[in-house]
């Protein structure tokens, strides 16, 4: 999506549609695109087998599930090449996106992994779910690109499933925006981020 140029596209997988594929999924791919895919609705699915997510390779990258929407892949990159943005929303009750394995590098979900001036932010809120158990996520890996973390919109939380969540030698940032009295953050915070 927003593959080529600098291009918009945008995929709608909605009232229980599903896209199955086994390329490397990207939404944003050249520099100057913009990509869009929103996944909306119990049944709605995207499932990428045996391969990993890039929400903004080197564009603009928005990964929108909601309302029991899901998306599967191996690992996933919010933010690839320097200048890129990835921007992903997990809300409702039976959203996820989940991530079965980790890459090269022995992660399973970065935020924010660009080498320069690249910046990443998951939203996980009203019960929605990320999965990342093979773990661990990092937040802003490089210097110059930043991370952000949202548990929460203001509203009933969501919940991250990885054993650590870790900053890098970028700008990394959890916030806990979230009104649930008896919510409980599970993973270990670790390496240089700033908690909100």
């Amino acid at each position: 999506m927003g593959q080529y140029g600098s291009g918009i596209g945008t995929m709608n997988i909605t009232s229980g549609g599903q896209v199955v594929n086994s390329q490397t999924g990207i939404i944003g791919f050249a520099a100057g695109s913009t990509g869009t895919v929103n996944v909306d609705g119990a049944g709605s699915s995207w499932t990428n087998i045996n391969t990993n997510i890039y929400v903004g390779y080197n564009g603009t990258g928005v990964l929108n599930i909601t309302n029991g929407g899901t998306v599967t892949a191996t690992y996933g990159k919010l933010s690839n090449g320097a200048g890129s943005s990835g921007t992903v929303l997990v809300d409702g009750a039976n959203s996820a996106w989940i991530l079965t394995s980790k890459d090269s590098a022995n992660n399973s979900l970065y935020i924010g992994s660009a080498t320069s001036t690249g910046s990443g932010t998951l939203t996980i809120s009203n019960g929605g779910v990320v999965t990342a158990a093979a773990g661990p996520c990092v937040l802003a890996s490089f210097a110059g690109s930043s991370g952000t973390l949202n548990i929460g919109d203001y509203g009933l939380a969501g919940t991250i499933d990885t054993p650590v969540v870790t900053g890098g030698a970028g700008t990394a940032v959890v916030n806990f925006r979230e009104t649930d009295a008896s919510y409980t953050f599970s993973p270990q915070l670790a390496g240089n981020l700033s908690v909100n």
